[in-house]
């Protein structure tokens, strides 16, 4: 089921998934694995994908917002200041992206399957 803290940590996990591509690739030069990892990576690739295009969904205010706090790790204090909201108010336009982000997110199996995995500490 995906809900609001699904979606978080999905986000939080998308963070480091540039670099668990980077990895995969170097895993398939080194191993004799190559087709396994090869597979992986194209993996990720596709969450990766899928994330952005969920993300392109949304209100750009919500969609900044999420982006800036839970991919870039900004504080919540600097996008208010950003946006000249109270932080109480960007909390609240956050949360209802954060819905909305769980409803597109759900649609992909892909990316609900990652961000099921990463709310319970699976790093793919």
């Amino acid at each position: 089921m995906m809900d609001r803290e699904t979606a978080k940590a999905g986000l939080r996990a998308y963070r480091h998934i540039d670099e668990d591509i980077r990895q995969k690739q170097a895993f398939a030069e080194e191993t004799g694995k190559k087709a396994q990892y090869e597979r992986e990576a194209e993996k990720l690739q596709t969450v990766k994908r899928e994330m952005v295009r969920c993300l392109n969904k949304l209100p750009t205010l919500e969609r900044d917002c999420i982006w800036r706090h839970y991919v870039l790790g900004e504080m919540w204090v600097r996008i208010c200041r950003k946006y000249a909201y109270s932080e109480r108010q960007i909390r609240n336009i956050s949360n209802r992206g954060l819905d909305r982000l769980a409803a597109e997110l759900k649609k992909s199996p892909a990316a609900a399957r990652f961000c099921e995995r990463a709310k319970r500490g699976f790093l793919h």
